[in-house]
């Protein structure tokens, strides 16, 4: 598979953007979005976090040429490496509610994608 250059920026901003996620989960006390107060008036914001974290991870590997569910895929399984790796660090917990947060993110984001891509497809056709 041969990747154009577009492709190939969002790839590596798909891997900056892991990375970031790896360095954010290894800190104790990183809250990451969630300390900047943005959404105090959600009931269970950080799940809210996690679907927006992971959402962002889905769409750049959309846009790095993975189709739909291979986006899906590798979000939901890098979700689950996270927390892995979070059961590891000081202070940190493994949560499954947090991997199905982004999961679910991934997936959502996604489908809206999706869903606004194949509108606009459907009205160059017209």
């Amino acid at each position: 598979m041969s990747l154009s250059n577009t492709n190939k920026i969002f790839l590596t901003l798909a891997i900056i953007w892991m990375l970031i996620i790896f360095w954010l989960s290894s800190s104790p006390d990183a809250q990451g979005l969630g300390n900047l107060g943005l959404l105090d008036f959600l009931p269970f914001k950080d799940k809210f976090v996690h679907a927006g974290i992971f959402g962002l991870l889905a769409i750049l590997l959309r846009w790095a040429g993975f189709k739909f569910w291979q986006a899906f895929l590798i979000s939901s399984l890098y979700g689950i490496s996270d927390e892995l790796h979070q059961y590891f660090v000081e202070a940190r917990a493994s949560d499954i509610y947090d991997w199905l947060s982004d999961s679910l993110g991934a997936f959502v984001t996604l489908s809206f994608m999706n869903f606004f891509t194949l509108g606009k497809l459907a009205n160059k056709k017209r």
